[in-house]
């Protein structure tokens, strides 16, 4: 028994996938050395010259002779580089294969290669030259020094990609010291001068390939392709729009695959990983929902499985909102039937990748061709989703760093790296935000997701969960804490119409309980939570938001405030303007009138009083000085105008609830120097220096001006320094120079004078 666990842990070394890919490559390759009569001798293990072949699953690759020699070992990797059928040969995905091309795993130097779906890529694209196999074959062999054409005879032609050469290395590497009985094969350590060999040979095959695509023989890029953000969406919501068609799928196809394909790129993770997700790796903490792989492709031993990615809401597209979809899946497909071991993964059952697979292929071919989809349709496949979410986060100016989003990829950032540099919580948080397709704004980037209040869940915990949710108690605890949060978003994108929008009428989600009978999701409408930064009920915080974004929010409100600030004084202004206008078109028409009926009481009614012209003048000026006259009217205006200056150069009045006015009752006893105080009572600001108060500040020199500009200072002072009108400055208090009350008394006669001629 101890020799089959033996043998059973040598042979999980390598993944099953890996495995079957690797015997493949093998198989070709002994198939292109048969080709050669000559080599037979030397590269097989013959029985009356005939090559055997291995058993078991390497029934199919012919036995060579190990450890094989440099020659046989240079001759086959130059005999790959000139055969341009090998590309053909790749077959298109099936429900079998579908997956082993694309997960490649190197184990040559201890490196683990990315996914190499690229053999043949584009080879239906490019004339080839058909000629004969053998020929070409035995002239690259058999080439001593001919001309460059002999030298390298494949530089015009389509051959694999310098990934897939990479790759028939690593499967011999593999091949060569593997040791397994079932297949009757022995093994042997890698030979060093082999490896140095070979080496050259891909280094120099890189180079050609390099050529090659300068010419345009081959295609630039390799593999999958990324589409765009348009090619994303339209994706996502022809999922949303899929509807079933015959035998071929159902409902639940759409909703699987648009769940699917937004967890790949929320996760920028492989559909591998995709495949078998548990349900009891999803959790939510904080502002985000947390998913954890068990493995990954850069991680087979689960070292690294603590490290969580943050899945973030998207409420302004609602088209690629991971926890949207995921909300649609869980109440349409919940748990399928089938055993507890289905049951504990996401997407129950088996070959969920290849599943997917044949949904995104329907959605390509059927999205309208006038679309841009950044990509050929041909070059969209299931790592395209990774591709895109990569290439998008890293591109964002101020986004996530390139470090950052390969420490959410699972890739590797070196070595020494690696052994020090892991994924930690606001650095992936920023990456969840940025896939997540929410604008680098103050508008959406710091957006917490719709979620319920504390009373509001303490009201649904009472109505039942299980009403909510019939199959809610069958899930795990961690995923139950999501649940919420996903119910929390259907009710606010059903009561902004978004899902009606988005869904077809008749879709399944429409038929649930909580949709038939709308007692429950009407009674929710203002009860879910939508604000930014920070809950003051929950105390749900967003987590990965810059610091550039947090500025921006406050120059946002700044900028408001001053706007409305602005308008306040600009209508005040314009009140102020109004009554002044009035006062004098009406000084200008009734004045006069009121004149000539004061005079008119002062003459006797039996006879003629004589009046002087002084008695008219002091008529005028006690009228222009009563408190129902237009001076004073015009005073008091201008007094308003004053106030509202001062006032909107001291600031806003604090609030009672401001941290600041603690020691109010302490400010108000204790007066530090040059302190300034607003008197409301006087309408005047008192500067304290010298042990008392002033009119102004210390050191204050009286100005000498115009008149006109002295006018203006001495009914109105400078509310920009916090200066009342001059005209209450007394002179043997407020100014400490001789010359300054010199200046002052002139500028008092002088104001004295002008209201003199004016009243005259």
């Amino acid at each position: 028994h101890l020799d089959l666990v033996v043998r059973g842990q040598r042979d999980r070394c390598i993944l099953e996938k890996s495995k079957k890919t690797y015997l493949s490559k093998c198989k070709v390759m002994t198939e292109i050395l048969l080709k050669f009569p000559e080599l037979h001798e030397e590269a097989f293990i013959c029985e009356n010259r005939i090559p055997l072949k291995h058993t078991g699953e390497a029934s199919k690759v012919y036995k060579l002779k190990l450890p094989i020699s440099v020659n046989i070992a240079t001759k086959l990797f130059g005999a790959i580089s000139i055969d341009d059928t090998l590309p053909s040969r790749k077959r298109k995905r099936s429900d079998d294969e579908e997956t082993v091309v694309d997960n490649v795993t190197a184990i040559d130097d201890g490196t683990v290669a990315e996914e190499s779906d690229v053999e043949g890529e584009g080879t239906q694209s490019i004339q080839r030259q058909q000629s004969s196999t053998n020929e070409a074959n035995g002239t690259v062999l058999n080439a001593g020094n001919g001309n460059s054409d002999a030298l390298n005879p494949g530089q015009d032609k389509v051959t694999v990609s310098a990934q897939t050469y990479q790759n028939y290395k690593s499967a011999l590497v593999w091949w060569h010291a593997l040791d397994n009985e079932s297949m009757d094969k022995k093994g042997f350590p890698w030979p060093e001068e082999v490896d140095t060999a070979v080496k050259i040979q891909v280094a120099a095959y890189k180079r050609d390939i390099g050529a090659k695509k300068r010419k345009g023989i081959m295609k630039q890029r390799d593999g999958k392709m990324p589409y765009n953000l348009l090619g994303y969406k339209e994706i996502c919501r022809f999922f949303c729009q899929m509807r079933p068609l015959r035998n071929m799928y159902t409902w639940n196809e759409g909703i699987f695959a648009g769940l699917f394909t937004k967890l790949s790129v929320n996760t920028i993770g492989r559909s591998d990983n995709m495949d078998d997700l548990l349900c009891s790796n999803i959790d939510w903490v904080n502002d985000s929902m947390t998913i954890r792989f068990g493995t990954t492709k850069a991680d087979q031993t689960g070292e690294k499985t603590s490290e969580l990615k943050r899945i973030f809401s998207n409420p302004f597209l609602p088209e690629v909102c991971v926890i949207l979809q995921l909300a649609i899946y869980t109440w349409c497909c919940g748990l399928q039937s089938g055993s507890e071991n289905d049951q504990r993964f996401l997407f129950p059952g088996r070959d969920q990748n290849k599943r997917y697979y044949n949904a995104l292929k329907v959605a390509v071919r059927n999205i309208d061709n006038s679309i841009d989809l950044g990509a050929r349709r041909e070059d969209i496949g299931t790592h395209s989703n990774r591709k895109f979410a990569e290439s998008t986060s890293v591109s964002k100016i101020d986004g996530p760093s390139r470090t950052q989003v390969c420490l959410r990829a699972g890739q590797g950032v070196g070595r020494t790296q690696d052994c020090y540099m892991f994924s930690e919580d606001d650095g992936d948080a920023l990456v969840g935000r940025t896939v997540a397709q929410l604008q680098l704004t103050a508008d959406e980037f710091d957006i917490l997701p719709p979620h319920f209040g504390k009373t509001t869940l303490l009201e649904l915990d009472q109505y039942g969960w299980s009403r909510i949710l019939c199959d809610y108690s069958k899930y795990p605890e961690s995923f139950q804490r999501v649940i919420p949060h996903l119910f929390a978003h259907l009710v606010y994108h059903w009561h902004k119409t978004t899902l009606t929008d988005l869904l077809p009428q008749d879709h399944p989600l429409f038929q649930q309980s909580i949709f038939t009978d709308r007692q429950l999701i009407d009674s929710l409408k203002d009860k879910v939570i939508f604000v930014h930064a920070f809950c003051q009920d929950t105390l749900m915080n967003a987590q990965g938001v810059p610091g550039i974004i947090l500025i921006s929010r406050e120059l946002r409100n700044f900028r408001k405030h001053y706007d409305e600030t602005r308008c306040t004084f600009q209508n005040g202004l314009s009140q102020v303007q109004r009554s002044v206008e009035q006062l004098e078109s009406g000084m200008h028409r009734d004045l006069p009138k009121e004149i000539v009926q004061e005079i008119m009481k002062r003459i006797a009614v039996e006879g003629a009083t004589p009046i002087s012209l002084e008695d008219i003048r002091t008529i005028i000026k006690e009228m222009m000085e009563s408190d129902t006259g237009y001076h004073h009217q015009m005073m008091k205006a201008l007094e308003e105008t004053k106030t509202m200056f001062a006032q909107m150069a001291s600031g806003p009045t604090r609030s009672s609830g401001d941290t600041n006015s603690a020691n109010d009752s302490t400010a108000a006893t204790t007066v530090q120097e040059n302190s300034i105080i607003y008197d409301a009572q006087c309408k005047t600001y008192l500067h304290y220096w010298g042990n008392q108060f002033h009119r102004v500040p210390k050191g204050f020199k009286f100005p000498s001006y115009n008149t006109r500009t002295m006018w203006l200072l001495w009914f109105f002072g400078r509310p920009i320094d916090r200066i009342s009108p001059y005209r209450k400055v007394q002179p043997k208090f407020d100014l400490e120079r001789a010359v300054c009350s010199t200046n002052f008394y002139r500028t008092q006669a002088v104001m004295k004078r002008m209201i003199q001629l004016l009243v005259a």
